[in-house]
């Protein structure tokens, strides 16, 4: 790492590493904001299997408004890894004397939040595939720019369901809480909706690693990522019956 990095942000325990090199850039309303923006401790909290995520930065040198899009990328705006997009959703200007420079305190939201603002979602379905089910609803209910994404067959079908005066995310977690064995649904920051059964892997992470390396001289720049929403573990009780051996930590089955 270069004697200039300030520090060694990525959580340990995911594929990132390092700090973020030069060509990590953000742009706030399409203006490159990258020096002003990241490099007054900025954040980005990507939480697995729950949307939406979120960053958050202060501004100095320029004012920010609510509603303005956010787009964080390494390698390019739009042609390299998105780290975050979004739109800013709380924005708090400060100033520690009269004579300072006013710094905006700023949280954006991914483009999840935007799904809620189309129309409300009612109507009754029934004998449908899941995966032709999420297709309709984007076309009829979903504002526009967003897309179908992975949307496997394996998500079964539907005998019947309800919605009244829905939110399109709240519909899409009751679709995906009917799949037997369950199903987890995100929105990329593509606008690219995806479900896909829990026995897989994110369909955004199959078989991608993500490195990042270091140029630059920013300072604080985090990125967290937690896993706390995936669970691993279940707690079962048996039927009265003895283990006929000991049972090694971390086993799947239990011999009786």
């Amino acid at each position: 790492m270069p004697q200039d990095a300030r520090s060694g942000v990525a959580v340990s325990g995911v594929t990132r590493s390092g700090d973020f090199d030069q060509s990590f850039i953000i742009t706030i309303a399409a203006t490159d904001r990258t020096r002003k923006v990241w490099s007054q401790g900025s954040q980005i909290e990507d939480v697995q299997g729950a949307d939406p995520n979120s960053f958050r930065a202060t501004a100095r040198g320029f004012a920010v408004t609510e509603g303005q899009e956010v787009k964080a990328y390494n390698g390019g705006v739009d042609v390299g890894i998105p780290y975050f997009c979004g739109h800013i959703l709380e924005v708090e200007p400060t100033s520690k004397r009269k004579s300072d420079r006013v710094a905006y305190r700023f949280v954006a939201t991914d483009y999840a939040w935007l799904l809620d603002q189309g129309a409300l979602i009612t109507g009754v379905y029934g004998g449908i595939g899941v995966n032709t089910l999420v297709r309709q609803l984007l076309a009829s209910f979903a504002p526009a720019g967003f897309t179908a994404g992975y949307l496997p067959s394996s998500l079964g079908d539907i005998d019947s369901m309800q919605f009244t005066n829905e939110s399109f995310t709240d519909a899409m977690t009751r679709i995906a809480d009917r799949v037997e064995g369950g199903a987890l649904w995100s929105c990329d920051y593509r606008k690219v909706i995806s479900m896909w059964p829990t026995s897989e892997e994110d369909p955004h992470c199959m078989g991608s690693t993500e490195t990042v390396v270091d140029a630059g001289a920013h300072r604080e720049p985090t990125y967290r990522v937690d896993l706390t929403q995936v669970r691993t573990r279940v707690i079962c009780e048996g039927g009265g019956s003895n283990t006929t051996s000991q049972v090694a930590m971390g086993a799947t089955t239990i011999p009786v």
